[in-house]
């Protein structure tokens, strides 16, 4: 069983393999007929390794090419995107509102992207992020995919617009606008979370100039 490999010594087993068994694993979540629980389980392969060992998974992901980027954000959108439109998402007086809904699959991809967004090499990750949303994912007719759209766009603007990616902040500024008008609430929300995570950037970019 997959999930039994997290119970074994893994810093043993797994030293100086930790690339081949992320992408071993992704092979696993790329697959169509793959299981919820099977790729729950193969994210969690990486996760562990990635407690057990963090500068040689930090090795691993800071080499990922254009190519291979695509392939992982596709993994970490398609699992973010399994939310549940939950009622007691919308009872703001349930101190668990705000992660109704959301299921072990979503919090599984989520951990992919932060592995990305604080590991990748920014200079990949946050042009490829940024035309996948635009291009895909953020226009999609499905809420679910356009609500991790956004909680992508957050991620982005959180850690990587600094240095020479912040000429790509326009560009996320302008995927931010568009969603303002998103009729689902949910997209909505995640959509102000994204301009609250961007801050003062969101506001430099989106303040017009004096006359």
């Amino acid at each position: 069983r997959l999930g039994d490999l997290v119970r074994l010594h893994i810093e043993e087993t797994f030293n100086g393999k930790e690339g081949d068994v992320f992408w071993c694993m992704l092979r696993i979540v790329e697959r169509k007929d793959a299981s919820g629980e099977l790729k729950c389980a193969a994210v969690i392969v990486i996760k562990e390794l990635d407690e057990t060992n963090s500068d040689a998974m930090e090795s691993v992901i800071k080499k990922i090419g254009n190519e291979e980027m695509r392939r992982v954000i596709s993994v970490a959108m398609d699992m973010m995107s399994c939310v549940v439109d939950d009622p007691v998402w919308y009872d703001i007086d349930n101190k668990i509102c705000e992660d109704a809904g959301l299921t072990e699959n979503y919090n599984r991809g989520k951990f992919l992207l932060n592995l990305l967004s604080c590991d990748g090499n920014e200079c990949v990750f946050v042009p490829v992020a940024i035309e996948m949303m635009e291009n895909k994912y953020a226009i999609h007719c499905d809420w679910r995919i356009r609500y991790a759209a956004m909680l992508t766009i957050a991620a982005i603007a959180e850690r990587n617009f600094k240095g020479d990616m912040i000429l790509y902040i326009d560009r996320a500024v302008t995927l931010v606008h568009k969603s303002l008008n998103d009729r689902n609430h949910r997209v909505l929300w995640a959509t102000m979370h994204a301009i609250k995570r961007s801050g003062p950037t969101y506001l430099t970019f989106n303040t017009p100039s004096s006359p």
